[in-house]
């Protein structure tokens, strides 16, 4: 018997391996598709997946190489996980195969062969009675909970009680893992199942043999949790779809929101829901074309913007802080309530130009501006990027002049003044996304943070926040920087709804207090429209091969040659016309780390196979790394 084996990683197969020796008495009546199996791969082992079985080769038997072991004694994926990874592979143009070790935890794959230890395999969830929907069947069932924080989780409340009596299963998707922590804790009542990726392998198998037995199920867990398939799954429910955790560097790039819509597509008892008071571009042009709904109406909050558009405000000069922000910060410390400030950079000071030669003073192996760091035992220059330490004396790398003025008041610099106007309150600085409550983070008087704080951190009701700088991300030349802008700030309209959003555009960048002055609604509306007319996401589909390398000027060659191979197949192949390669350019940061970044586009109305064969298949020069993304929001 020969085996097709496939593997999570480069190169993925398939590959045909003799089984024949390998099958015993108990494996006649069970199917081999869906093991997983060790095989010999040039000079070392590997494991993998069987995703097909045959009777011969196309290869002569002579050459064909018997595998060493199959792992499991029944299949830990089934018909289900295999389409959902076929259908993931189209959306994100990469093998299916990438996506095996997320259906099946990653941590399982180095146990001993079952067989040797007498064990039995955890049977994948779902795969005895797969239920997918036949082609042309109805569009998924898709609901937005258009509701703010907590009446959006008694909502929810609502529809996992629902779900579990019927003994059916739901999966809730976080954003992070203090938000998991939260939710756990929220629903304790329903016995959540909370999913860690990174738990022992015997406790993963123990999660497997709970989740795929029976039903009425509630698992809770970070973007990953979305591979998982439950018995009975009947509600995916994604809180927060606008989460941007996809970017963190890890590979593949996805996010769960794909996830769930793929699932809903091919299993009809399956429902996507989607909860938040904001939403992405792609979830609301799902609403107002009519594929999903709300489930309790639009609220009328978003027929006017949740801002108070100020003037730009320079907070680059000692004591403008307090003259610009006191008379909001005073009004809500007087009467006991919190002021969240959201800076738009970490550091006492973010950014630095020379007065001699005009220059923005960056680090020399990023580009990026230096920031001004005064907590630590001494004043200290830093990349916020690397972290690279430059000293209590910023200079020019141009002129060596250190005659230097600061661009603006990061978050430390901001609570440093805070803690100078009001010595007895309680100021606390989050310089990134906070993972978990703790004692310090629940009474602040006064919070500076430079990313969005969850309401479940604050026990003080909140009476205004601050947005400093806002807008900064349209100094990016990418197609969703005015909606990340708007997001990350409608965050506070979500968290924080009986404050005062005071939101102050950045002085330096013309036009960016403009997007703040909309509503929901018709902040979408624009949005869409442009993205429709120019061909962007959700009405086409963007792939960005970003290469990195030391030498500038390979690097700039093999981006180059990415581009003219794109543009061949886009002449040659007439279903490909309507397509465009763009670049290469300089990505928006265009070094760092001491590596050069350039990016080349591929702008595409449908997705044509030709083009995604060559992606798939992206070969470049040694010493240049390239990273393939089509989650591009």
């Amino acid at each position: 018997m020969i085996a097709e084996v496939a593997f999570a990683a480069p190169p993925y197969g398939p590959f045909d391996y003799d089984i024949s020796g390998l099958a015993g008495d108990n494996d006649v009546a069970l199917p081999f598709r869906g093991r997983r199996v060790e095989v010999p791969f040039g000079h070392v082992r590997r494991r993998g997946y069987i995703i097909a079985t045959k009777e011969k080769s196309s290869f002569e038997s002579t050459s064909l190489k018997s595998a060493i072991a199959i792992l499991d004694d029944k299949p830990v994926l089934g018909a289900e996980h295999f389409r959902l990874a076929y259908v993931l592979a189209g959306r994100y143009m990469i093998w299916p195969g990438v996506f095996y070790d997320l259906l099946y935890p990653l941590n399982l794959k180095v146990t001993s062969p079952l067989a040797s230890v007498g064990g039995t395999c955890v049977p994948p969830p779902s795969c005895s009675t797969p239920r997918t929907s036949p082609d042309g069947a109805a569009p998924p069932k898709i609901t937005a909970v258009c509701m703010r924080f907590g009446p959006r989780f008694e909502r929810y409340r609502g529809i996992i009680s629902e779900t579990l009596v019927r003994g059916d299963s739901v999966v809730m998707i976080m954003p992070a893992v203090g938000d998991v922590r939260y939710a756990t804790d929220y629903f304790k009542e329903f016995a959540p199942l909370e999913w860690k990726s990174d738990a022992l392998p015997s406790v993963i198998a123990g999660f497997f043999q709970k989740i795929s037995s029976g039903g009425g199920h509630l698992v809770i867990g970070t973007r990953r949790a979305a591979f998982l398939l439950p018995s009975k799954l009947s509600k995916i429910i994604i809180e927060r779809d606008y989460d941007y955790g996809h970017k963190d560097g890890r590979r593949p790039y996805y996010v769960s929101r794909d996830i769930a819509l793929a699932i809903a597509a091919i299993s009809p008892d399956v429902e996507a829901v989607f909860g938040g008071f904001v939403f992405s571009s792609l979830i609301f042009e799902k609403i107002l074309s009519g594929q999903a709904s709300f489930s309790d109406g639009e609220p009328p909050e978003y027929a006017k913007t949740p801002f108070e558009t100020l003037m730009p405000a320079d907070f680059s000069r000692s004591g403008v802080v307090a003259a610009r922000l006191q008379e909001y910060l005073d009004g809500a410390y007087a009467v006991g309530r919190s002021c969240v400030i959201h800076a738009g950079r970490k550091g006492s000071f973010s950014g630095y130009y020379c007065r001699g030669c005009s220059g923005i003073i960056k680090c020399p192996d990023c580009d990026v501006a230096l920031s001004f760091v005064e907590g630590n035992d001494s004043p200290d220059f830093k990349c916020p990027y690397c972290s690279k330490s430059f000293g209590a004396v910023a200079r020019c790398p141009k002129c060596g002049s250190s005659e230097v003025k600061a661009l603006s008041s990061g978050a430390g610099g901001i609570a440093s003044e805070l803690k100078r106007l009001y010595p007895s309150a309680k100021v606390q600085v989050f310089s990134s996304s906070v993972t978990g409550p703790g004692p310090e983070s629940t009474a602040a008087d006064f919070i500076v943070t430079t990313s969005p704080v969850p309401p479940y951190l604050i026990s003080k009701d909140i009476g205004a926040v601050l947005i400093t700088d806002a807008g900064l991300d349209l100094a990016h030349p990418e197609f969703s920087a005015a909606e990340r802008s708007f997001l990350r700030a409608a965050q506070y309209a979500d968290f924080a709804p009986n404050a005062r959003l005071l939101v102050f555009p950045a002085a330096r960048l013309s036009g960016a207090g403009d997007i703040f002055e909309r509503g929901f609604r018709d902040f979408y509306s624009d949005e869409l429209e442009a993205r429709k007319e120019l061909g962007y996401p959700p009405y086409g589909g963007l792939a960005a091969i970003t290469l990195s390398g030391k030498d500038e000027k390979k690097l700039f060659s093999a981006a180059a040659k990415i581009a003219a191979d794109l543009q061949k197949i886009i002449e040659s192949e007439p279903s490909a016309a309507d397509s465009e390669a763009l670049g290469p350019s300089p990505g928006p940061r265009s070094r760092l780390k001491g590596r050069f970044i350039y990016k080349v586009i591929l702008k595409y109305p449908r997705p044509v196979a030709s083009l995604s064969e060559y992606l798939r298949a992206i070969h470049v020069p040694s010493g240049i790394l390239a990273a393939l993304d089509t989650s591009v929001l």
